[in-house]
Parts: structure tokens; sequence; C-alpha cells
């Protein structure tokens, strides 16, 4: 009975629920991937569990399923109209991706490495996609450095998390005593209208709309995007997973995929968990003095890092009229990301006021920049920097 199928799954969901607990109990400042990453390599490690833990579980072959359908999902869900609005907010983020390539990506390769250097910019990026297209990539030449943007992935939020709290609450306290001086402020949110023109998935009756109709319509654009990757896009080294987010932003914008159809389909979790299972399986691969070596060249990279968030998120504060730390909070979304970002601005905003007038107010100014910087950084550029990176391995 021990070590079977049955035992592992069972296993491993009751190890990422301890997470998920821990992590709820303390309003996710130790974040619940942190955990979970952290016990199974504890595990891994300590020859607890066997190396096939994962495999045998067969939480591997959802994570591999997962991966494509969740890039795709995951542009499915830009709003390209509030994008525009956030445009200041877009290019921010886009100058700390650029810097984050040339910075990371190319001049730490003499210290930290060419591999590490070349993994590094798109997890530190954000998303735990970007964290998976590398692992899977480098798993097939060095397997050993398969955990190496899963731990980047782990880290960000214990990092991220109170440094992103901070810049928010700071963000705050300034709009905080504009209300309290002129009695109101401008939200920098525009209302607009709903289009209500019927797109074509809204064509579709509802009854139709079960798990198998959202699988098999995002399966069928991501065996597209595979085929068309092949036959015309490969010989220029563009990574599949790059034209898979481009062909979700394009396909729902167009009213072709409706918006984040994994979690109309409530398989998102399910898929989530694959992700996850991914993650804890690269921890089998590796043993402690590799993971020990690992430890200076992630410290060197969250340092250098950091401190290109922090730099370029003041400079685009100066360049676009706005508070250094609203720049700051814009720039680390790249460790945060959604939901966390929506989580510690209510959290910094109900810390400033009981006032419901004036908490709506400032969440209202602050709360769609935060939710656009995730957008951009984790879901979007996270995607095509991990891409474009992995062709110089």
């Amino acid at each position: 009975m021990l070590w079977s199928f049955e035992f592992n799954l069972m296993l491993f969901c009751v190890i990422v629920l301890i997470a998920e607990v821990i992590s709820k109990k303390t309003s996710a400042r130790i974040p619940s991937v942190f955990l979970v990453g952290a016990i199974f390599m504890v595990l891994f490690v300590g020859k607890i569990i066997p190396s096939d833990f994962i495999d045998s579980s067969y939480m591997e072959l959802v994570g591999r399923i997962t991966l494509t359908m969740l890039i795709i999902n995951m542009g499915t869900t830009f709003d390209i109209m509030q994008i525009k609005k956030e445009w200041k907010t877009v290019l921010v983020c886009l100058a700390v991706s650029l810097s984050l390539i040339l910075i990371v990506g190319f001049a730490l390769r003499p210290i930290i490495g060419r591999e590490l250097a070349i993994m590094s910019p798109g997890p530190i990026a954000g998303g735990g996609a970007a964290a998976a297209m590398v692992a899977a990539a480098i798993g097939g030449i060095k397997p050993q450095l398969a955990s190496y943007p899963w731990l980047i992935f782990m880290l960000q939020g214990l990092i991220g998390f109170p440094l992103c709290g901070w810049a928010m609450r700071k963000e705050l306290q300034h709009k905080k005593m504009l209300i309290d001086k002129n009695g109101y402020v401008k939200s920098t949110v525009q209302q607009t209208q709903e289009n209500h023109k019927k797109k074509l998935c809204d064509k579709v009756p509802q009854s139709y709309k079960s798990t198998a109709y959202y699988w098999s319509t995002l399966l069928i654009f991501a065996v597209l995007n595979i085929a068309v990757n092949k036959a015309f896009l490969g010989q220029f080294k563009i990574n599949t997973n790059v034209t898979a987010i481009i062909l979700g932003i394009v396909l729902s914008h167009f009213g072709i995929l409706e918006k984040d159809p994994l979690s109309k389909s409530n398989s998102m979790g399910m898929l989530f968990l694959g992700l996850i299972a991914s993650m804890a399986n690269s921890f089998a691969m590796v043993g402690a003095p590799e993971l020990l070596a690992m430890i200076k060249p992630l410290v060197i990279v969250f340092a250098v890092s950091t401190l290109v968030m922090f730099i370029i998120g003041i400079i685009g504060s100066k360049i676009f009229k706005m508070s250094k730390y609203r720049g700051i909070a814009i720039a680390l979304n790249c460790y945060v990301g959604f939901p966390y970002n929506f989580m510690l601005c209510r959290e910094a905003v109900t810390s400033m006021t009981d006032d419901k007038e004036q908490q709506k107010l400032l969440e209202d100014d602050l709360m769609p920049t935060m939710i656009v910087a995730s957008l951009i950084s984790v879901t979007l550029v996270s995607v095509i920097v991990a891409g474009l990176m992995l062709s110089f391995l």
C-alpha cells in the first residue's frame, strides 16, 4: 500500500492543503508555493519519499497538460481597453522587464554562469508559467538545474509581499492626506460603457458549455499553435508559449474564446495542482550539494533584480509624474502577481482608515494600476521574456 498511486496522490494533496492552510493563517505572508516547495525539497533531499513520488501519483502528467492550456488561458484574461488607460503602468513594467533581460540575463553571466543567467529573467519577471517553461527546457539539457527557476518562483512572494505591501501603504498614505485635506480625491478610474455586442463565443448555447467544451476549444488552438510554430516560426526560434499567450489575447479580444475559460470549466484548481507537481518534481532530481550551490546565485539575482525594480520604478515615477512609491509598487508586481497584489492592496487600504467611503476612493485609485501591472509583468511579459531567453540556451 505504501507508495502506491493512491497513497502518493493522497499525500501530495495533503501536503498542498497543509501549505495553503498555513498561508491563509498568516494572511499569505508566507506564500503557499514557498511552503509546498520547501516541504518537498526537504522530503526529497532527506530521502523521506522516493524520487519517483510525483511520477507515481501521475500529477506530473497533469502538469504536462497544464502549461500550454494555462498560457492560452492567461492570454484570454487581458482587457485591452483597461491596458490602454493604464499605459504609463504598462511602460514602467516593460522597462523593468527589459532591464532584467539586459542586467540579469547578460551582465550577470560572468558572476553566476551562463545557464543560470539565461534562466533567471523570465521567472524573476513573475509567474509559475514562466518557471515551468524554463524548468522544462533546462530539464532536457541539465536536469540538476531544473529546480532553479522553481526556487525563484518560490522565493518571489517571500521577498515581494513585504516590499510591495510597504510601497502600497506609502502611496496610500499620500492619497489619504489629500482626502483629509481636500475632502475627496479624484479617482483615476474611468468608467466605460460595456460593449453589449454579442461575440462569437456567446452564440454557443450555455447548456453546451461543459468542461469538455472549454477544454476542446483551448486544446484545438493549442494544437494549432504548435503546428504553426513547427511549420513557420520554429526557424526563428520563437518559443511556442510566446505565440500561445499572444494567441489567447487575440482570440479573446475578437470574441472567439471566452475570458478565463479554465475557471469557467471548473478545472483551474486541478491544473494548478499539476503545475505545483511540476515544481515539486524538480526537487527529486537534485541533491543537497546542488541546492546549496544555488544559494549564492539566487541571492545575487534577487538583490540585483530588486534594486533594478526600485530604480526603474523611481525613474518611471519621475517621467510619468506619479509618486515614487506608486512607481516602486508597479515594478514590484513582478514578485507578487494576482490575486496576491489584490489582497495586499485591500489590506493596505483597510489599514489606512475605517471610513468606507475613503476606503473605496483609495481602492479605486490604486487597485486598477496594480491589476494591470500584474497582467503585464506576470501574465504576459514573463512568458515572452522566458521564451526569448531560452533561445540562447
